[in-house]
């Protein structure tokens, strides 16, 4: 649950911009744009609160809370367990701080040093050992002098720095918080990468999951979080979806796709194809489908031509080996080269959208939710408008459809309707929906939010 909390109040924010961080013992806590997080090399990420423009931070170990300075010089303190913040008030000029027993430490440019209580009353001074302050210009020699080949992986703009034992910590502008090793002068591990929205898809392969956000592609596995900014992608973004083959993930874009691995190799597609709509797998062949064909991809990346479609194609997935896909509306099937349209009870299946799921796919439809399995269609009345839906996973148990303003659920077990509850007020602006790791992941208009 705590995990849950803290990824997705991450992911509400722009964390990536660091503005300074304080060097804690064990990690480091990080002021950001969007709020703040406190790190811990053992147990990662333990504490974060989403908020707009903080200047300084600083965690107090023994009470878990935070205190913080914005940048219009207001002092509050966040305490996670009571999910409370207090104004304390306000303190202009103030250049450092620190935070222990309760008792905030302030320093300020001409060096003099102030404690207060968080009810904003004199205390007594005493020793803090997280007041080491962060300055963008005082990074260790190695680490200004360092250089890249790979100009995905660097980190560019430092704006805060922090040393601790045996590590160097050195927070950036844009591309989260690096962990340098100061002994072996190389470069630990990336603590957070942000996402930045819209999010485009959501995709999951195997025990990780991949998000396409305006940034660029950000993989969560566990508690590893990293990303690919759009800097990787030469010959351009425009996300539209992933493939998985033999041992690798492609990135399908609207013109071709590049392989999720450096150096980022691009394939573009035959003139005359289209626009990219989606990628699929069958236990035969691995599938991408534009507007006007269906292309096979084999495991060494070579692409074939199987289809031109006389119509614009706007879905396509498989169940087996037998192709299904949308094209005006209506839902067909396609054997070799030859569409076939399908009906239920000699009406066409009006659709926009189809789910893959592990045995069946799911067509949400003009009445209600059809299930294909093994050419065997059946339906389940539904009391939403499903032809709104643009994006949806099936789990064992229930299959969940996001429009842009809610996200509807089937309950296979209890044969019901739910409207999906994320929790979070105002989720608008829903572009994809996935699970992973027995966890719901919306993307919408302010990030992912994770249920």
């Amino acid at each position: 649950m705590i995990k849950l909390f803290l990824f997705a109040t991450l992911y509400l924010a722009d964390f990536s911009h660091v503005n300074s961080m304080q060097f804690t013992g064990r990690g480091f806590c990080a002021a950001t744009d969007g709020g703040i997080f406190v790190y811990d090399n053992n147990e990662g990420i333990v504490s974060s609160y989403a908020t707009k423009w903080v200047r300084l931070a600083s965690y107090d170990s023994r009470s878990g809370e935070i205190a913080f300075v914005t940048k219009d010089g207001m002092l509050y303190v966040y305490s996670p367990f009571f999910e409370s913040l207090k104004k304390v008030g306000m303190v202009g000029g103030v250049v450092g701080m620190g935070f222990s027993a309760g008792i905030i430490m302030l320093l300020y440019k001409n060096g003099t040093r102030r404690y207060l209580s968080k009810f904003n009353q004199p205390a007594p001074a005493i020793y803090i050992d997280t007041m080491f302050l962060t300055k963008p210009r005082s990074l260790p020699l190695y680490l200004k002098t360092r250089t890249y080949e790979n100009p995905c992986h660097v980190f560019s703009e430092p704006t805060g720095y922090a040393g601790g034992y045996d590590l160097d910590y050195v927070g950036t502008k844009a591309n989260g918080v690096y962990v340098f090793d100061r002994r072996m002068k190389k470069l630990k591990k990336r603590v957070y990468i942000n996402i930045e929205p819209p999010v485009y898809r959501l995709g999951v392969v195997f025990d990780t999951l991949y998000v396409l956000h305006a940034a660029g592609v950000t993989k969560i596995s566990d508690d590893y979080v990293n990303s690919l900014s759009t800097d990787c992608f030469q010959y351009g973004f425009s996300p539209v979806d992933f493939l998985y083959i033999g041992e690798s993930v492609l990135l399908l874009n609207k013109n071709g796709f590049y392989t999720l691995s450096d150096p980022y190799f691009f394939t573009s597609f035959d003139g005359g194809c289209g626009d990219a709509v989606c990628a699929f797998n069958t236990e035969t062949y691995n599938f991408i489908a534009t507007r006007n064909c269906i292309l096979t991809v084999s495991d060494d990346g070579s692409v074939k031509r199987y289809f031109t479609s006389i119509m614009p194609i706007k879905y396509a997935t498989a169940s087996f080996n037998d192709i299904y896909l949308i094209a005006n509306g209506k839902l067909y099937t396609l054997k070799d080269t030859v569409l076939n349209e399908v009906d239920y009870e000699n009406e066409p299946i009006l659709t926009n959208y189809i789910v893959q799921g592990y045995s069946a796919i799911y067509v949400p439809a003009r009445r209600g939710l059809f299930i294909i399995s093994d050419k065997k269609i059946n339906l389940i009345k539904s009391p939403f408008n499903l032809l709104s839906i643009h994006s949806g996973v099936a789990s064992d148990n229930s299959v969940y459809l996001a429009s842009s303003n809610r996200v509807v659920m089937y309950d296979f077990a209890h044969r019901n309707w739910k409207t999906f509850d994320p929790g979070q007020p105002e989720v608008k602006g829903i572009t994809a929906v996935a699970e992973f790791n027995n966890r719901v992941y919306i993307g919408y208009n302010r990030g992912v939010l994770i249920k």
